[in-house]
């Protein structure tokens, strides 16, 4: 080969534009006879590439003769080193011969639309160069310049000249735009002082006669911008082979990585949901194979770590042969989805290892093209397995309610809406007046009194349907004038939202109404309570929060700042460690490792104290990616404080009913003594040859026997009026030593009868305080005669007062059988008296401690006991010196 002088002087610039454009060596070749002369632009000018890109335009030189328009070849054998090569025959002919322009690229993918219709331009371009050149000399330079200012002004990507020295010499609007700088400060920008020298490479690249080639970020000395580029430089030369400058193309790729980042991001929040979430999704292609599936599914299905990914049932029978059924299954409704062409709702059983089975109420969603032919299937399916359970121990349940109705004391009752028939099991009798119990609901309003008749018919014709439980309370007017008070409760039991029927019960609470009216008002209030706190838990959002590997929170979500444990941004883009407790950082920390470990969730509760109120929080945190773990955090604390609740509410409703057996039996007991007392030594009077000191002896007998049925009468009242508020007080000044001293004289004979020494222990100076005397001495009297009925005769009993600041502390001591600490409590309870072992009953209601207790509560102080079993019992209460009205 040799250099001729048959090429127009632009075409090398061109050369380079096109380099520069299209990322390849370009070539214009001219061949004479066989022999070829070429300029290129875009290949070093060390020997070795030279000899290569010769090479390649010898081999190819002689395919193609006679094709107008472009034709490749990728023969690795004809275009090495480079993977394709771009021909196309030019239409002009320069003085020594044809001409054609050949394109040599590295990229396995070729050239881009945009990059072929700038080979075209430039074809067309240099066609005209050889014209103008050989034959029209006058107009080369303008008709050129023109097409190629064109070219180079509106190009989408920004193209700058630079020269040897690394100054830029010329450069687009685009490269303006790109790197928005002002073009005043660009023009003859010295390259040396970038300041971001990751495209310094790049740059210096073509000054060796090589291709620079830089991707990645780069932030603007001039503007400080920082975007995402792609830059490729290329030398330009001279018709000798030498660098006169540098052409580069720069493309801003930030708008189209942002927008790739953003999708994957979203991509990966949807499945991170999507694994989240407990319920089974699954998506089936028309052929019936698996293509997603979530943790869930996969789980349940015991699919995890399997090969199952574009299977159809009959391969995963055989990945899970013990649920090949539930396989068969899922396919035969599979196929009534596509039958149907509609939603369809199935039940679907999947046995666990355990022996136990899951029930999954699933939605099978056929979706079609638009063309009507198959597209796949949406699988949705939620685990009903505890509802299944809780219908099933209903029936059970019901059925233990028939056979226990039949033997209970109360009226059971089941009334069906829908017939108005009512049944009645247990002893239905005693209801009102009737003979025969009332076989329809207006049969059985009738004989409900006035008072009450339309508030029960009500609620039973307007609130059962709402699903609202009955509880309440009636009377019945009967034929002779009386009423009876009944305590009915019952629900309406509902089948697929239909009402079904009612089943409640009625108990007859005539006397002991009075008795329990406290305790029906606290039961509706735990009600109500019961109602607020679910009600309340039914709307407390849940948080979400994203956190790094390292434990820093990147994101959150609330519904309101108020549900936050401190501020946004006191927690955002900061580590756990900074601002919660240690505890919880620490475990915060190790599911943070183990989720990124196993990549699965992890469940767990944590408690936070905050202005002395603990909180129960649940935290579900799942695997997003290896440096995001998202947590939703939902707080519990209601929830678990309703289990105690319930609990503690059932365990005192155990107690007091207990409590009630055993005071009413007492109470017989008490009733029963004095009774007999009075009618016994009453039937002795009517002897009307009793002697008259036996007569006397009987009198005495009955009124002492009245006067412990009056005490017992009148302790019974005073519970009432403690009960319902009816005791007021009257303080006044009063002399606390003479009060303790009438009290001694009071118990002095009772004290001698019984051989027991009575103590007095009072201040020596006379002590005055504004109290109720009345009560005070009522309290002493309760206790001193307690001391007298477990002290053994030879005893002692000692009472008094003593002064502590601005208090009064009154005490009672004795040396009887004493008190085991574990009934400290219970013997203030109403109805809570204690037989002590080896003792003997020594008689009394169990209401004496009771109404101390309510008493000193009630003037604003407190009672207690200090006591062990076999020593003795000393009782104090603490009363102000001056009693607030």
């Amino acid at each position: 080969m040799h250099n001729v002088k048959g090429f127009p002087p632009t075409a090398l610039e061109t050369l380079g534009i096109l380099t520069a454009f299209t990322a390849s060596v370009v070539v214009l070749t001219v061949e004479t006879e066989g022999d070829i002369t070429y300029i290129h632009a875009g290949a070093g000018n060390a020997p070795e590439e030279k000899s290569l890109l010769e090479k390649a335009v010898n081999k190819t030189a002689g395919f193609g003769h006679g094709i107008s328009g472009w034709f490749e070849l990728n023969d690795p054998l004809l275009v090495r080193p480079y993977k394709s090569g771009r021909f196309i025959n030019l239409t002009s002919k320069s003085l020594s011969g044809n001409n054609r322009l050949c394109l040599f690229t590295n990229n396995p993918e070729g050239w881009s639309k945009q990059q072929l219709l700038l080979m075209d331009q430039t074809r067309k371009s240099i066609e005209q160069q050889f014209e103008n050149y050989f034959f029209e000399p006058n107009t080369i330079d303008q008709t050129d310049n023109d097409r190629f200012r064109l070219l180079f002004d509106y190009s989408p990507v920004g193209v700058f000249f630079y020269t040897t020295s690394l100054k830029i010499s010329a450069f687009n609007d685009r490269f303006v735009s790109v790197l928005g700088a002002p073009a005043s400060r660009l023009l003859n920008l010295d390259l040396n002082t970038i300041s971001d020298r990751s495209i310094l490479p790049a740059i210096l690249r073509p000054l060796s006669g090589g291709e620079g080639d830089y991707e990645g970020t780069y932030t603007s000395l001039l503007s400080g911008k920082r975007i995402n580029v792609t830059l490729k430089t290329a030398p330009i030369l001279n018709n000798s082979g030498e660098i006169t400058g540098v052409i580069g193309v720069v493309t801003d790729n930030t708008d189209k990585i942002n927008t790739l980042n953003e999708l994957k991001e979203s991509k990966n929040r949807l499945k991170v949901l999507i694994n989240a979430t407990p319920d089974i999704i699954c998506f089936k292609n028309a052929e019936g194979q698996w293509m997603e599936a979530n943790e869930s599914i996969q789980e349940l299905y015991r699919l995890k770590g399997k090969d199952f990914l574009f299977k159809s049932e009959e391969h995963l029978k055989k990945l899970v042969p013990e649920l090949s059924e539930v396989f068969r299954q899922c396919s035969n409704s599979d196929q009534m989805a596509w039958e149907r062409k509609e939603p369809i709702v199935v039940e679907e059983i999947v046995p666990l290892p355990n022996g136990d089975e899951r029930r999954i109420d699933v939605i099978k969603t056929p979706v079609f093209y638009a063309d009507g032919t198959k597209k796949g299937i949406v699988i949705l399916g939620r685990d009903i397995t505890a509802r299944k359970k809780a219908e099933e121990m209903l029936r059970e349940s019901e059925e233990r309610f028939r056979i226990v109705a039949t033997h209970a004391n109360d009226i059971i009752f089941e009334w069906n809406p829908a017939s108005d028939k009512i049944s009645w099991f247990g002893n239905s009798g005693y209801i009102g007046s009737a003979q025969t119990p009332p076989r329809t609901f207006h049969e059985f309003v009738k004989l409900i009194h006035p008072d009450d008749r339309k508030r029960v018919e009500h609620f039973w014709t307007h609130r059962f349907p709402l699903k609202e439980e009955w509880n309440d309370e009636f009377k019945v007017q009967l034929r002779n004038g009386n009423t009876k008070h009944y305590r009915a409760s019952g629900i309406m039991i509902f089948k697929e939202g239909n009402p079904e029927k009612v089943i409640g019960t009625f108990t007859n609470i005539t006397q002991e109404k009075e008795l329990i009216f406290s305790l029906k008002e606290a039961v509706e209030e735990a009600q109500n309570n019961q109602a607020r706190i679910t009600g309340l838990l039914a709307v407390i959002p849940d948080l979400i929060f994203v956190f790094n590997r390292d434990g820093v929170i990147k994101d959150y979500h609330a519904d309101s700042g108020e549900n936050l444990y401190v501020a946004p941004e006191v927690f955002l883009d900061k580590k756990i460690d900074e601002f919660m407790p240690e505890e919880i950082a620490r475990l915060t920390h190790e599911k943070i490792a183990s989720v990124i470990s196993h990549k699965g969730i992890e469940t767990y509760e944590y408690e936070i104290t905050e202005d002395g109120k603990t909180g129960i929080y649940e935290s579900r945190m799942v695997f997003v990616d290896e440096n995001r773990i998202m947590t939703i955090v939902r707080d519990v604390t209601h929830a678990r404080q309703v289990e105690k609740d319930l609990i503690a509410a059932k365990e005192q409703a155990e107690k007091s009913d207990h409590l009630k057996s055993a005071f009413l039996a007492n109470m017989s007991h008490e009733i029963r003594t004095p009774m007999n007392g009075i009618l016994g030594f009453s039937e002795l009077l009517r002897n009307e040859y009793l002697d008259p000191e036996e007569r006397r002896k009987s009198i005495d007998v009955i009124v002492k026997s009245g006067q412990q049925l009056l005490a017992i009468i009148n302790d019974v009242l005073q519970v009432s009026q403690l009960e319902t508020g009816q005791v007021s007080l009257m303080p006044d000044k009063v002399n606390l030593n003479k009060l303790v001293t009438d009290l001694a004289r009071f118990f002095e004979i009772e004290a001698t009868d019984k051989a027991v020494e009575l103590i007095t222990q009072i201040p020596e100076r006379q002590i005055t305080a504004t109290v109720d005397g009345g009560k005070i001495t009522q309290i002493f009297n309760n206790l001193i005669s307690n001391a007298f009925k477990f002290t053994s005769p030879g005893g002692h009993i000692a009472f008094g007062f003593e002064e502590d600041g601005n208090e009064i502390r009154f005490f009672v001591h004795d040396d009887g059988i004493g008190i085991a600490e574990k009934h400290h409590k219970i013997i203030f309870e109403r109805f809570g008296q204690i037989l002590k072992i080896g003792a003997k009953n020594k008689g009394g209601t169990g209401l004496g401690l009771s109404i101390s207790k309510s008493l000193v509560e009630l003037m604003g102080g407190q009672i207690w006991v200090e006591s062990e079993a076999g020593h003795g019992a000393s009782f104090f209460f603490s009363l102000s010196r001056s009693m607030e009205v």
